[in-house]
């Protein structure tokens, strides 16, 4: 969020402050109690949040949130600028508490369902207590399929790993032994809106594939004439082999496939 569209969101929180402090007292508790919201997928709303403490209290607030998959909701408390905060601080006493305010921003992932109905509640702890129902707020938010569909690929790379001793094993000199004679690779995927690409690694060879597995898999790759093969070995490594080098890509949850990587090793003795 952008420095002014905060200023923009503190004062007219401040406005709306000082109409309720000139009339009804600030209601106790959350506020708003409930959101109800319909967005697309990846996209995020931030709106302004106020919790009012019971009379008494110290002030001290701790929101507490609990979400379904694929919704996410993060609070970030308002230091209110010079001129506002005294606004805000007559409003609060109306209510019999002091007043906290928060940046509210709510968020839908990448891969949430379309149509699916996604609940966040944020429970209010004042003084390391519930005070009441009033302090618990429900945030419902309708998932809407994507007007920008997703058309960016992953991206894939095949990195020099460690060996089950934890040691990651020096390159020879004989330009015959492959990019890595031992085989030891970390399989890594980034990607713009899937968090968990997956990754797979294709026998050149043979036009076997290995996979799915999850970005940072490990593995030792060595060619032989036996063909393809997976076993486990010590570290989480898996030993996989193959008649040709490796080629590894990934696959985001859209289906966009990235470019393939070279895993190199060297070719099986004569």
């Amino acid at each position: 969020m952008t420095p002014l569209l905060r200023a923009a969101l503190t004062v007219a929180a401040a406005l709306t402050l000082a109409v309720a402090s000139a009339g009804s007292a600030v209601a106790v508790g959350a506020n708003p109690a409930t959101v109800d919201e319909v967005l697309e997928q990846g996209w995020s709303m931030t709106i302004i949040k106020e919790v009012e403490t019971p009379a008494g209290s110290s002030g001290s607030v701790v929101p507490v949130v609990d979400c379904d998959p694929g919704l996410s909701v993060e609070l970030e408390e308002i230091d209110s600028p010079p001129g506002v905060a005294g606004i805000v601080a007559a409003a609060g006493s109306a209510g019999g508490g002091l007043l906290v305010e928060y940046y509210e921003t709510l968020s839908v992932a990448w891969d949430a369902v379309p149509g699916a109905v996604l609940v966040c509640t944020v429970t209010f702890l004042v003084d390391g207590v519930l005070p009441g129902p009033e302090f618990v707020q429900t945030v419902t938010v309708t998932v809407q399929a994507s007007s920008n569909p997703d058309e960016i690929a992953p991206t894939g790379t095949c990195q020099e790993s460690t060996n089950p001793g934890g040691n990651v094993p020096q390159s020879g000199k004989n330009p015959k032994s492959g990019q890595n004679p031992d085989g030891f690779y970390v399989l890594l995927a980034t990607d713009d809106r899937d968090p968990d690409p997956q990754v797979f690694l294709e026998d050149t060879g043979t036009g076997h594939v290995f996979g799915p597995y999850p970005s940072g898999q490990k593995i030792k790759y060595t060619q032989n004439r036996k063909g393809p093969s997976e076993k486990q070995m010590p570290g989480d490594i898996l030993h996989l082999t193959g008649t040709g080098d490796g080629a590894m890509y990934a696959v985001d949850d859209s289906g966009n496939v990235s470019d393939r990587v070279d895993c190199l090793v060297p070719e099986p003795p004569k």
